[in-house]
């Protein structure tokens, strides 16, 4: 494991603001070596990213929409057709193994063939869950991207 370091200073150390991360995040997407970007850290923080990233995806006229996940949306994945980039919030919401997830995980896997790319935002205590449980249909799914306090 290699540790890039500026002066004494390593690299995970460097703290970006919020702007910085979110051309950060939008250059690995357009760099193309991944479609699916999960980004996880605490409710306030994801909250200010998700607003700045969509923000920016609509100054720059991006083909961009939103899907936000709540405890009373959780029954309506989207089954229409994406292409473009897919803001997904509020993953904590469903429960790792539960249809709905499943239903979400194979909408982003048909996507990928029309053009879809997406962000999704998971509070860190979810993320176990959903990512690392190799029954559970996020495994490994995606860059992780983790926003620190």
């Amino acid at each position: 494991f290699l540790s890039a370091r500026l002066g004494n200073c390593a690299m995970n150390d460097i703290k970006l603001t919020l702007a910085e991360e979110v051309k950060k995040l939008l250059q690995h997407l357009q760099i193309g070596l991944f479609n699916h970007i999960l980004i996880s850290g605490n409710n306030e923080k994801l909250d200010d990213l998700y607003e700045l990233l969509w923000q920016e995806c609509q100054s720059q006229k991006m083909n961009a929409s939103q899907f936000i996940i709540t405890n009373e949306s959780i029954h309506s994945i989207p089954d229409q057709e994406y292409s473009g980039l897919m803001l997904i919030k509020g993953l904590e919401c469903l429960k790792p193994k539960q249809n709905e997830t499943y239903a979400l995980r194979s909408r982003l896997d048909v996507g990928q063939y029309q053009g879809l790319k997406s962000f999704i935002f998971c509070e860190e205590k979810a993320v176990n869950k959903h990512f690392n449980d190799y029954e559970a249909p996020f495994y490994k799914f995606c860059l992780r991207h983790s926003l620190h306090a």
